[in-house]
């Protein structure tokens, strides 16, 4: 049965594939925002997951340790979160180019 507010917000919650899963996240913490509640989800099921950090997030903010910082939260986030591997490739933020 759908929510009461099916027709503003239609939403329907689906089954997790069995994995394994391949994360890819523009930058450290897009993975806990975008689909923490999923991650939490599949390291309770036991689902394998792997998490690639794109960029490395320099235009989040003004601190000048802020990438070092970000790469600190994303591999305790990732522990939390139940990640079996965690890649951060550390391309320039705002660097990417879509023919690369």
């Amino acid at each position: 049965m759908l929510n009461p507010e099916h027709m503003l917000i239609p939403f329907q919650a689906s089954p997790l594939l069995p994995g394994p899963w391949l994360v890819f996240a523009p930058h450290a913490d897009d993975e806990t925002f975008g689909m923490g509640g999923s991650l939490l989800k599949a390291k309770k099921e036991n689902v394998e997951t792997h998490l690639v950090v794109l960029t490395d997030g320099a235009f989040g903010g003004e601190r000048e340790d802020l990438v070092k910082v970000r790469e600190e939260e994303v591999n305790r986030a990732a522990q939390l979160l139940g990640i079996k591997s965690l890649h951060c490739w550390s391309e320039p933020d705002r660097g990417l180019d879509h023919n690369e």
